[in-house]
């Protein structure tokens, strides 16, 4: 049965690449952009359209890392978390929520100078945040 299963999934796999194939063409690269002091693997990141700004979590520096989409550039690190995991950008709040998984918190700074407001506790392990406009 599950030799069956995995080849069914196989075979639907394989037939929607190709009906999507061939009206795709496929990615390119158009830009890097170098992010210094940044070592190991990045998790999750949200992005301040207005604004034009990404932000991105580099899991090993302990860092959220904020780019200039404007410019391509980079443009700062947030530091001071153990194991940060998921930032929200909340524009009307005119906040950044930042998880801490290994300390239990979710630190919270303002939206346009960067600067840390509030540190909330959590339970240990949370790593997920989520922002509902309608229900705020």
């Amino acid at each position: 049965m599950k030799k069956h299963l995995a080849f069914a999934v196989i075979l639907m796999v394989c037939g929607w690449n190709q009906a999507y194939a061939q009206d795709k063409s496929p990615l390119k690269l158009v830009q890097t952009i170098n992010l210094p002091g940044v070592r190991g693997r990045f998790d999750h990141l949200d992005v301040d359209a207005d604004g034009k700004r990404l932000f991105v979590v580099g899991v090993e520096s302990n860092s959220v890392e904020v780019v200039d989409l404007a410019t391509g550039k980079w443009m700062r690190s947030i530091t001071g978390f153990k194991t940060p995991t998921e930032p929200t950008y909340a524009p009307d709040l005119n906040k950044l929520f930042v998880t801490s998984r290994d300390d239990g918190t979710i630190k919270v700074f303002r939206g346009d100078s960067l600067e840390l407001v509030d540190t909330i506790k959590l339970e240990l392990g949370s790593n997920r945040t989520f922002y509902d406009r309608a229900t705020s």
